[in-house]
C-alpha cells in the first residue's frame, strides 16, 4: 500500500518584548552605580503570523523585533533623562581647565546627553580634538570607500546589462549557447538563466 497519512500543524506566530533596561546599562560611565530600571509594564509584540508549527517559548535573537527594541530603548531614555542629565552635568563642570572627554569612553546615548548637558552649560565642545579629527578622517575614509563600492557596484551592473544585451542580440541571430558563453566567461550564470528565458519565449538557442 502506497497510501501516507502526515500530520500539519498551523499556529499562530509572534514574538513579545519582555524584561527590563537598567540605567546603568545605557549609561554605564555616568550612572555606573544608578538603581533605576525601565520594565516592560504591558506586552510589547509583534503582528501575529499563521504558519507552520513552531516551539512554543523558543528563545529568539533580539533582532526579530528591532523596532520594538529601539521604541522601548528611546522610552527607557527619556525616563532616566533628569537623572542622566544631573550625572552629565557634574561630569562636565569636574573638567579643569583645558581637560576634555573622549568620545571612545561613553556610549553614544551617553555622548547625547553629554552633548545636550554642554549646551545647557554653555560649554562650547567638551571632546577631545585629537579625538574629534580622527574621527572626523574615519568617517570620511569610510564614506569615500562606500562611494568607490557603490560607484564599482553601479559598473558591474552596467557591464553585465551591456554584455547581456549583446548575448541576446547574438542567440536571436543564431548564434550556439556554447560560442556565447565561451565569449563572455565572467558572465557564465547570467548567459544561463538568459538562454532559459529565451527557450520560455520560445526563442531557439542552439546548444
Amino acid at each position: 500500500m502506497s497510501l501516507s497519512v502526515t500530520e500539519r500543524q498551523i499556529t499562530e506566530t509572534w514574538y513579545e518584548l519582555g524584561g527590563d533596561l537598567e540605567a546603568r546599562e545605557l549609561f554605564p560611565n555616568l550612572l555606573p552605580n544608578s538603581e533605576s530600571v525601565k520594565e516592560v509594564e504591558e506586552n510589547i509584540s509583534t503582528e501575529h503570523e499563521e504558519g507552520e508549527g513552531k516551539y512554543d517559548g523558543f528563545p529568539s535573537e533580539l533582532d526579530e523585533m528591532p523596532d520594538e527594541i529601539e521604541e522601548f530603548t528611546e522610552s527607557a531614555i527619556a525616563e532616566f533623562h533628569d537623572e542622566v542629565m544631573t550625572a552629565a552635568k557634574a561630569r562636565l563642570t569636574a573638567l579643569q581647565s583645558g581637560q576634555t572627554l573622549l568620545r571612545g569612553d561613553f556610549e553614544d546615548a551617553e555622548e547625547a546627553i553629554l552633548n545636550e548637558a554642554a549646551k545647557e552649560l554653555g560649554i562650547p565642545d567638551p571632546w577631545d580634538p585629537v579625538e574629534t579629527a580622527q574621527i572626523a578622517a574615519y568617517e570620511a575614509a569610510e564614506e569615500a570607500r562606500q562611494k568607490q563600492m557603490r560607484e564599482e557596484e553601479e559598473q558591474r551592473k552596467k557591464e553585465a546589462a551591456e554584455v547581456l544585451e549583446k548575448a541576446r542580440t547574438l542567440f536571436q541571430a543564431g548564434t550556439s549557447h556554447a560560442t556565447v558563453r565561451g565569449m563572455f566567461p565572467t558572465h557564465e550564470g547570467r548567459i544561463g538563466q538568459l538562454v532559459g528565458d529565451l527557450r520560455r519565449q520560445g526563442v531557439h538557442v542552439p546548444r
